[in-house]
């Protein structure tokens, strides 16, 4: 709707009826706007946010409205490529159930509001969240979320080039997950890694570039552990990892 308006500095949505929209995509893609307020609107039907604020710039304040209880909303891409990021720390999240992408490609973030405090229980999609947030030096505390119907997770961490740790995802329920390929790709600044040898990953049959490209990575977690029955593409997991000292007796 105002895709690519690099020229309006503000929009009013006070009096705008979406009562029976259920698609918002791209919506304010490209704009230039610092402050959207949308909590006025009646959201009971809208099921449809990916990429609503992608490439928006200079984006400081934002107001999203209520949703139904009943909602199953996807926000993939939402914020991807922007910088500022409005403050999200707050957002009830309880009928969020897609959040891939969501940082994708926000290479000036340093650091990402407080995000540890979502409810996540519904959300089923993380995969790329912050994939190309080369600048990010540290995250919130996201081992806190809930996870349990979490399916796909897929480069979550990929081209994070600046973290040297990780919060301990190792608490993560992983067990409606079937590929963690690329999930640390070239995340090359990644000194240690938290223990994932815990992660039971009996479901998975994908762990291809799991972590390519880590090439400050002096240790692996024990992932001799891990039983590796159902795997059938393990390519180039380790290429790349220039540092490793030591390596997990994974022959048996």
């Amino acid at each position: 709707m105002f895709a690519n308006c690099t020229n309006i500095e503000s929009v009013n949505l006070m009096d705008f009826n979406i009562n029976n929209i259920i698609n918002m995509e791209y919506m304010f893609y490209g704009c230039l706007i610092k402050e959207i307020n949308l909590f006025s609107l009646n959201a009971e039907n809208i099921k449809n946010m990916n990429n609503m604020f992608s490439y928006c710039k200079n984006l400081k304040i934002l107001y999203l409205p209520f949703f139904n209880d009943d909602s199953k909303i996807s926000m993939r891409g939402m914020f991807e490529g922007c910088s500022p990021l409005p403050d999200i720390s707050k957002w009830n999240m309880k009928n969020i159930n897609d959040i891939s992408k969501m940082f994708k490609g926000c290479s000036a973030f340093k650091t990402l509001p407080d995000i540890s405090k979502w409810n996540t229980e519904n959300i089923n999609n993380i995969s790329e969240l912050f994939e190309g947030c080369s600048s990010l030096k540290s995250l919130p505390d996201i081992s806190k979320w809930n996870t349990k119907n979490v399916k796909y997770i897929t480069g979550i961490f990929k081209e994070c080039s600046s973290l040297k740790y990780l919060p301990d995802i190792s608490k993560w329920n992983i067990k409606n997950i079937n590929d963690i390929s690329e999930l640390f790709e070239g995340c090359s600044s990644l000194i240690s890694l938290t223990d994932i040898s815990k992660w039971k990953i009996d479901n998975i049959n994908n762990i291809s570039k799991l972590f390519k490209g880590c090439s400050s990575l002096r240790s692996l977690p024990d992932i001799s552990k891990w039983s590796a029955k159902n795997i059938h593409d393990l390519g180039l997991i380790f290429k790349d990892c220039t540092s490793l000292k030591s390596f997990p007796n994974i022959s048996r």
